[in-house]
């Protein structure tokens, strides 16, 4: 949170443009050279060790907060994924469940 003050200050932005800011230039695609996931996913799975890291650390986030959701509810019937992921990313999502099977139905759909 305070890095998000601090760029904001600095950067002399308004909340919206700071939303537009990380929406479009964190997370994965802060990353990673790529721009579109299925692009960086090609990559990896071609061997581009820094492809491969870029989305073993997004994996590893997405798990530490479903993680962290799971506890606070007491587990969940079925865990959704959504947009393109959701859509087009079978490899992240049976990444993101391998190992959950006792927790949540993670029901991989290729």
């Amino acid at each position: 949170m305070f890095a998000a003050l601090f760029v904001m200050k600095q950067r002399g932005l308004d909340p919206d443009a700071m939303a537009g800011l990380l929406a479009s230039q964190s997370g994965l695609a802060a990353s990673a050279a790529w721009r579109r996931r299925r692009d960086l996913e090609q990559a990896a799975a071609g061997g581009n060790t820094r492809a491969r890291l870029a989305l073993d650390v997004f994996v590893h986030a997405v798990r530490h907060h479903l993680g962290a959701s799971l506890v606070a509810l007491g587990g969940v019937d079925v865990l959704t994924f959504s947009g393109g992921i959701g859509e087009k990313s079978a490899s992240i999502r049976a990444a993101v469940c391998a190992g959950l099977e006792d927790l949540a139905s993670c029901s991989i759909r290729r």
